[in-house]
């Protein structure tokens, strides 16, 4: 493996509701190597996207640490973790989240202008032509189909150049076709620009896209391939 983007340190995590409270993670110790591509399974409520927001810093483990190019995220100061979740991830859901207000191409101007003050309308252009969407750059979410808006708001998490790039289901709603699209376009991010990817899915169909596929069962993290 190659050097190690993100440490994962006897994490431990669990949800509370009603007094009660379920174990998510029990003690996970995982790696992941810079520029890896890892599939993330499990059934719906296994933890997936509880994971996947451990490592945005958009929650925080009961224990353990989560450490991500040598910060341990939930040591950092308020200020810091927002400028690490605006600056050094990507995060695409499954439901895309577009302003249904702006064009496909003031979405995707909208992430950069949040993270470097302008509108980088030259990277938009080509996130737009990478996706092969620049033919709809001025119409707007409702007119599109959901594989076409799905492909914008991954343009839209790709023009802050993250290092990290996350994907909760973002397969999730869409028909076969669509889905192999948005898949095969994660997968050739990923050789071509070296983004770490993790994409979290219920779909085994796609494990032969990745070199490292992980399972979360029963609060534990283990490798199927």
């Amino acid at each position: 493996m190659n050097t190690p983007l993100i440490k994962l340190k006897d994490l431990a995590k669990k949800y509370r509701q009603n007094g009660n409270s379920t174990n998510v993670f029990t003690k996970v110790n995982l790696e992941i190597a810079k520029g890896e591509f890892i599939l993330l399974l499990g059934p719906s409520g296994s933890g997936k996207t509880t994971f996947l927001n451990l490592l945005a810093g958009m929650d925080f483990a009961d224990s353990g640490q989560v450490i991500v190019d040598h910060k341990d995220l939930q040591q950092l100061k308020p200020g810091e973790l927002t400028a690490y979740k605006r600056d050094y991830t990507g995060y695409i859901y499954q439901f895309h989240n577009l302003l249904p207000t702006l064009t496909a191409l003031e979405n995707i101007e909208l992430a950069a202008e949040i993270k470097y003050r302008c509108l980088c309308k030259k990277r938009a252009w080509e996130l737009l032509h990478k996706i092969n969407l620049q033919h709809k750059a001025h119409m707007f979410p409702g007119q599109l189909s959901g594989g076409q808006q799905q492909r914008i708001a991954i343009a839209r998490g790709l023009i802050k150049d993250p290092a990290l790039l996350l994907g909760d289901e973002p397969t999730g709603n869409l028909d076969r076709q669509a889905a192999d699209r948005i898949m095969s376009l994660f997968h050739e991010l990923n050789r071509e620009n070296g983004i770490t990817t993790v994409i979290a899915t219920n779909d085994e169909h796609y494990n032969h896209l990745a070199p490292r596929v992980l399972r979360i069962e029963n609060g534990i993290i283990s490798t199927v391939q």
